[in-house]
């Protein structure tokens, strides 16, 4: 329900988001490019427009509308908080010529191959057949905990060690080790395709490589908005992939924002009645998504994704069925702890972005490749779920931090 509260809150959360966009872009910073690029996607024009169009009957109620919108303000007002404390993105392109970097080739090869051919044999007929196919596949051979410890963290790995070995072989000009991390860089690409990877995984790896072949640049930041902007509007033609219809989403820019895509505004309404109903997890759903790893046959009482305790409200209002759904960062912050869950979850997380960007600066590290990578790694934090999120964080860090340990194996000796 559209109400003067429910404008003024609209025009300002516009406002910041604007103001954050220029701002980020001004110093160069990734990570809040991408945050704000969020922000201003899915808390200022999906809104806009599922109001207009009425995506979602609960929007009619007017006390969860002012409270999710009053969130997002919380939320917007924070972001702008920290960025504006941030630190200006430099040029991270010199230590490339300045330090001499240890280099074991022969390890890292063996291990990046060897994972890609550990993950092209699994998929074997499925691997450049849909999403819906590569996953049931890995379903059939093993239980989830190995699933996710394949697609979150050794199959990231054959990307990030190609890439490393391929940058450190064309530094040291090593003309066979170019050829041969040439061939792990074409096998794990084989391997993380865009059949099988969804859109913002694929933009992960691509700007990984991008940020940590070249460094952040001036126009680094501009190039990653003008980029997410463009896969934005292509977007419903990789749905093409997700299942064996092959089918794309639609192209009508009238209703574009009006699908489950961009419903992050519609589950922090959901979010929102849910504990007006049914109380808080006090923590557990945070719990449960940092400790993901850890199988139910251990912790009997780990919850599901939070989109799942939500089914009740989205199948009155929206006839949804499937808790295989988004859950912005914001929401499983109050879902946990009402708004005082929602404030400390936010400022958390801005608080390690600005640690990250400031530790990813300068030197040959996890965290400088990692850094390359979190812009779009943010955009699934923030779009969640939380348990999602977290995995796809812990399982690139680990990723990457293997990739850096066995590219300087022999030299730390």
């Amino acid at each position: 329900m559209i109400d003067d509260a429910a404008v003024l809150m609209l025009f300002a959360i516009s406002i910041i988001n604007a103001f954050g966009v220029v701002i980020a872009l001004r110093k160069n910073s990734l990570s809040y490019t991408a945050i704000f690029y969020f922000n201003t996607t899915f808390f200022v024009f999906a809104p806009l427009q599922q109001l207009y169009l009425a995506f979602d009957p609960i929007f009619n109620n007017a006390e969860v509308m002012h409270t999710a919108l009053a969130l997002v303000l919380m939320w917007c007002t924070l972001s702008m908080i920290f960025l504006i404390r941030s630190q200006d993105g430099g040029n991270s392109r010199e230590f490339w010529r300045t330090q001499s970097l240890p280099f074991n080739p022969l390890v890292l090869w063996i291990f990046s191959i060897t994972a890609s051919a550990v993950g092209i044999t699994i998929y074997g007929s499925n691997l450049f057949s849909s999403r819906e196919l590569a996953s049931k596949a890995m379903a059939e051979r093993f239980d989830l905990s190995i699933s996710l410890l394949l697609t979150g963290c050794i199959f990231p790995f054959s990307f990030y060690s190609a890439l490393v070995g391929l940058r450190l072989a064309y530094l040291r000009n090593h003309v066979h080790w170019r050829f041969l991390f040439l061939v792990a860089m074409v096998m794990s690409l084989m391997l993380n395709n865009v059949t099988v990877l969804s859109r913002y995984q694929v933009a992960a790896f691509a700007f990984a490589g991008l940020f940590f072949w070249l460094g952040v640049r001036p126009w680094s930041s501009r190039l990653l908005l003008v980029t997410l902007l463009a896969g934005t509007f292509a977007s419903p033609l990789f749905h093409v992939f997700r299942s064996t219809q092959g089918t794309t989403g639609s192209l009508d820019y009238e209703t574009f924002f009006s699908a489950m895509d961009y419903d992050a505004f519609s589950m922090l309404c959901h979010t929102i009645l849910h504990v007006d109903h049914s109380g808080t997890t006090y923590g557990a759903n945070i719990l449960s998504a940092v400790f993901f790893f850890v199988p139910r046959g251990v912790w009997a009482d780990k919850l599901q994704a939070t989109p799942f305790y939500l089914m009740d409200t989205l199948s009155f209002y929206r006839g949804l069925w499937s808790f295989n759904l988004s859950e912005p960062l914001i929401a499983e912050g109050y879902f946990a702890l009402g708004w005082a869950g929602a404030v400390a979850v936010s400022a958390i997380f801005l608080m390690l972005v600005n640690r990250l960007e400031s530790a990813s600066r300068g030197s040959f590290s996890t965290l400088l490749l990692f850094g390359c990578a979190f812009p779009i790694i943010a955009l699934m934090v923030l779009r969640g779920s939380l348990i999602v999120g977290v995995s796809i964080v812990i399982g690139h860090l680990i990723a990457v931090k293997m990739a850096i340990v066995l590219s300087q194996l022999r030299a730390s000796r």
